[in-house]
């Protein structure tokens, strides 16, 4: 298997730890980024080109591979798990991220983050790496008024869901955030992850209504 690999790799002029390095991150991150680094910048353009040989990679994985090329982004889903605008997904759709179950604080706060993004589109918001900007006070509001839940009051719950969160690459956070300021920037990842947040949380019908 990995002769005829390397051999179709020579035909794509790339290498074997080319191709290693883009499986890589994407079985250790979940998500590949093209905005976020230099790093990633170089990790999305080698799995353009990469893409199907690293769909037939991982479909003998049972993961699957979510590429939006408007925000250039892909996001690998372990087996089972719903991919939004996939019309075949899975009967036991048990979706969750590549590497953990997203907890129920993460849950809320990624439907409160999505429907603050969409407001964000509507009021055009949108800066150039088709982020919007917003603020604690904004999404938290959001969380109590439409979704009945609140931020955890301990710090060092909230410190740990904005880590998480950061990891899952949906929000940025202002560099002095943790001096005062509760400046977020709200990433379009956050898009790809609601579904599985929905599904987490086996949501209600009028919970998908607000974030449809």
């Amino acid at each position: 298997m990995i002769v005829e690999l390397e051999q179709q790799l020579e035909k794509l002029d790339l290498t074997l730890n080319q191709f290693r390095d883009v499986a890589y991150r994407l079985l250790d991150q979940g998500i590949i980024v093209r905005s976020d680094s230099a790093t990633e910048e170089a990790l999305y353009d080698l799995f353009i080109r990469l893409a199907p040989l690293l769909t037939d990679y991982f479909d003998v994985l049972g993961i699957r591979l979510m590429h939006d090329d408007v925000f250039e982004l892909v996001r690998a889903y372990p087996p089972n798990s719903t991919i939004p605008g996939d019309a075949e997904q899975p009967e036991d759709n048990a979706a969750k991220p590549l590497r953990k179950r997203l907890s129920q604080n993460e849950v809320a706060m990624l439907l409160a983050l999505r429907l603050e993004y969409d407001r964000g589109i509507r009021e055009a918001r949108l800066d150039e790496h088709n982020q919007v900007r917003s603020s604690l006070e904004s999404i938290s509001l959001l969380m109590r008024q439409q979704l009945d839940r609140q931020l955890p009051e301990s710090k060092v719950e909230r410190d740990q869901l904005f880590a998480n969160l950061r990891q899952l690459k949906v929000i940025k956070l202002a560099s002095d955030f943790n001096d005062g300021n509760d400046l977020v920037w709200i990433r379009p990842a956050v898009v790809s992850l609601v579904a599985d947040a929905m599904a987490s949380a086996n949501s209600t019908e009028q919970e998908v209504t607000h974030v449809s």
